[in-house]
């Protein structure tokens, strides 16, 4: 853009992007503070975050932060929870809060790298669909609905028995096979604002479609994507857990699943409840505070049901 200056006559070449950035980026600072004082003004949401919070700092720091060492001592075995082992022990003498935390780890890590995998994969593809149109959204989009053709337990369990059981591949099988949502997601999103004024203005300032896509469109449709992402971690810790359940599959030892714990749980549910109860509630607990947490980024990000604040 040139700027003429009156007094001297001079013209000054000046960036476009050096006028128009700071004040979107104060625009953008003054809406993600709107959207946390709307989250922050529910209980629940903020309760489910510190809950989060809490259970990531376990995960990261759970064998220094545990009670006991995951060996266990056949003298203690089959206790009540007690003052002494808050949860009870196992029939192998293993205290089950010690347990409960390390298939925290186990579990947070395959729902976060499956999470950020499908993610990184279904934004990209549904990004690029709706922006390109034509043949290219064709293509792509009949290759999403392939992905959803495929029973996803299934499709999961058959890649988990090609790949390994470690939680790197649990969790990138997990993400390569659930991508398909964000990709629909993110495709009609984008499609609802393609032919905007905003997309046309980059078009008509000779702008690239990459940083169309990336500066223009994609801050404006990524706040129901934030959103759906918080559901989606809720499925893929289920998926996992049912893998476990089904299929046995689940990390090696120490590292824990919830659905083992469950299935070890169930023959002594009778005699020793809290063995199938402990990890029950905890699992739940994890889920539910994504749910909450989820539904409180709905409210905040997207208080009038649109895509934009």
């Amino acid at each position: 853009m040139v700027v003429r200056n009156g007094l001297r006559g001079v013209s000054m070449s000046v960036s476009t992007n050096q006028i128009v950035w700071p004040m979107g980026a104060a625009k953008r600072s003054s809406r993600l503070q709107r959207a946390w004082s709307r989250f922050a003004h529910d209980r629940m949401p903020v309760v489910g975050l510190l809950w989060l919070l809490i259970l990531v700092i376990v995960a990261i720091f759970g064998q220094s932060l545990a009670p006991y060492p995951l060996v266990g001592d056949l003298a203690s075995a089959n206790q009540a929870p007690s003052i002494a082992h808050l949860f009870g022990t196992n029939n192998l003498g293993q205290d089950m809060l010690t347990v409960c935390m390390y298939g925290i780890r186990y579990t947070l890590e395959v729902g976060a790298g499956a999470t950020v995998i499908a993610f990184l994969i279904g934004v990209v593809i549904g990004l690029v669909s709706g922006m390109a149109g034509g043949i290219v959204d064709q293509i792509l989009m009949r290759f999403t609905d392939l992905m959803y053709s495929f029973p996803s337990l299934l499709f999961a369990i058959m890649l988990v028995q090609l790949f390994g059981e470690s939680v790197f591949s649990i969790a990138f099988v997990l993400g390569i096979t659930q991508w398909a949502g964000f990709s629909r997601l993110t495709r009609g999103l984008v499609l609802s604002i393609r032919n905007s004024e905003l997309v046309e203005s980059g078009h008509a300032i000779g702008a690239t479609p990459f940083f169309i896509s990336t500066r223009y469109v994609l801050p404006h449709v990524i706040n129901s994507i934030i959103v759906y992402t918080a559901f989606f971690a809720v499925n893929a810790i289920t998926l996992e857990a049912m893998m476990s359940i089904f299929e046995g599959i689940g990390p090696n030892p120490p590292m824990m699943s919830f659905g083992s714990l469950l299935i070890a749980g169930v023959p002594n549910v009778l005699g020793f409840p809290w063995m199938m109860a402990m990890p029950v509630l905890v699992f739940i607990s994890i889920l539910i505070a994504l749910v909450v947490v989820g539904e409180g980024l709905q409210a905040a990000l997207n208080p009038k049901g649109t895509t934009t604040l």
